[in-house]
């Protein structure tokens, strides 16, 4: 049985991809608005051991790294991330990605964790 192009692309990234990417999908509702800003907090990864620019060069990675997603019936290719900018005050992230990505965070989301709270 094939897996659904969103497993692949989604299991081809780090484990500490991976968690960045749920960390977003947590966040993330199909409702939302197209240009909404995503912010992620360093406590939100769980991650006390890692420094912000460890974190950072990852987010950067994530925005060369692509998924497929389909669009008018043919897949298309769609950077994870698409803009990634750290505010060392509130030790958080605000990221933005393409829209058209809502629902695959939406699906990875409840894939892996099932339903919101």
């Amino acid at each position: 049985m094939l897996k659904h192009p969103l497993d692949n692309d989604f299991e081809q990234l780090s484990t500490f991809e991976q968690k960045i990417i749920m960390a977003v999908a947590a966040k993330v509702s199909v409702d939302d608005a197209n240009t909404k800003v995503y912010t992620l907090y360093i406590k939100d990864l769980n991650l006390d051991k890692l420094v912000p620019s460890d974190i950072t060069q990852s987010l950067k990675a994530l925005q060369q790294k692509n998924i497929a997603v389909e669009r008018e019936g043919q897949l298309i290719q769609v950077p994870w991330l698409t803009q990634v900018s750290y505010d060392d005050l509130s030790k958080s992230y605000a990221i933005i990605f393409n829209s058209m990505l809502k629902t695959s965070y939406v699906d990875l989301f409840l894939k892996y964790h099932g339903e919101r709270q």
